[in-house]
């Protein structure tokens, strides 16, 4: 079985009672985002804000360096690493 066809499987799921989730989860604003961003990515033509310029692709949640460090001198705290974003389109 394929990754996509699992995915397929527990969404299908998600309605009866062996559920892992929610069938809710599948209109959260993560999914959503992603479709949409996937579809605008496919089509070409539609005259929309969010069309995607010729060779664009996107990425869902990169990882970005965060500008809030903590300054380890003064406060002991671990410094912040990476900082999640929702959605990339380059």
């Amino acid at each position: 079985m394929s990754c996509i066809e699992r995915i397929c499987q527990l969404l299908r799921a998600s309605g009866g009672s062996n559920r892992v989730f929610p069938a809710t989860v599948l209109y959260n604003e993560g999914w959503l985002l992603r479709l949409v961003l996937d579809w605008f990515s496919r089509e070409s033509g539609t005259a929309h804000p969010l069309q995607f310029v010729s060779g664009a692709r996107w990425f869902s949640e990169a990882l970005l360096p965060s500008q809030f460090l903590p300054d380890s001198a003064k406060i002991n705290l671990p410094k912040d690493g990476r900082t999640r974003m929702e959605w990339s389109a380059t």
